[in-house]
């Protein structure tokens, strides 16, 4: 049955809205891009199309962290619409791709340090994160709030960028995973007291088909990569995990890409069934 257009632009605002309110785990203006975030296929065109034509990104990691541009390239060498320019010494200039800078592997320090001027030669950089290796195993409170301070530093210096903040992998068991865990928890806990935005990597890891792969720890259940996941093909897993990954940084650009506004309007000959309508974004916890 025809829809008609005033009616299909009520509907997907509406929805759109009702995602951005509720998207992963949302408190004051915290957004969460976790597990529930890798559906590729469920992102509208148009908004990757506003991606590819606008984001530019410095992104620095360790090894750990070359899963999501390992993954932005295979997905692209799968369907180049999702194209993607990545270069270790300048911030490239293709149009009509994701342009990201990846100086190739830093500790947080480093990155707190050489991201400034970075910023002050690309001003076109609109988006910048860090991704850990195994820090979060051993790093105390006082790390991993040193890293949060860093953080608000370089937000209150270069306002014109969106920083996201992360999460270190869930790769590690026993007292170095709990340890993992509760740093993690600490990111987590800021971000969502302080409206951040959170690329929760070691959710991520920890997911696979609905279900999330848990270990006991002294009574605790603490989340540890998924068996699916143990692998060594690219950044200490397996392919499979960066592609999940790459299409979870796909969601949060085009999320923060739009600011919560609805895409243009549809083809006027565009048909659809009241069954299929849909959000932009379906998001449903596992």
């Amino acid at each position: 049955m025809k829809k008609s257009m005033e009616t299909f632009s009520k509907i997907f605002t509406g929805l759109f809205i009702f995602f951005v309110l509720t998207i992963g785990s949302v408190q004051a203006e915290a957004i969460i891009i976790d597990h529930t975030c890798t559906d590729l296929s469920q992102i509208p065109s148009n908004y990757i199309g506003l991606v590819t034509n606008s984001a530019k990104m410095l992104y620095a990691h360790t090894s750990h962290g070359s899963q999501i541009t390992v993954g932005m390239q295979r997905v692209e060498d799968s369907d180049s619409f999702y194209s993607v320019a990545i270069h270790a010494n300048y911030l490239p200039d293709e149009s009509g791709a994701v342009c990201i800078l990846d100086p190739g592997f830093f500790n947080p320090q480093d990155y707190f340090t050489y991201g400034p001027g970075r910023f002050s030669t690309y001003p076109s950089i609109n988006f910048s994160m860090y991704s850990w290796c195994n820090h979060q195993n051993t790093n105390s409170e006082a790390d991993t709030q040193a890293y949060l301070d860093g953080m608000e530093a370089l937000e209150a210096a270069y306002s014109h960028v969106t920083f996201i903040y992360m999460t270190g992998n869930a790769q590690a068991d026993g007292s170095a995973g709990y340890n993992r865990y509760l740093r993690n928890n600490q990111i987590r806990d800021y971000c969502q007291a302080h409206g951040k935005i959170l690329f929760d990597f070691a959710d991520i890891d920890s997911w696979y088909n609905g279900q999330q792969h848990t270990y006991n720890y002294q009574g605790h259940d603490i989340p540890l990569e998924h068996p699916q996941f143990n692998g060594s093909q690219a950044g200490h897993t397996t392919y499979e995990s960066c592609e999940l990954k790459a299409s979870a940084a796909w969601w949060m650009m085009a999320l923060l890409m739009t600011g919560g506004d609805p895409p243009p309007d549809p083809p006027e000959d565009l048909h659809f069934e009241d069954e299929e309508i849909k959000p932009p974004f379906p998001h449903e916890k596992s």
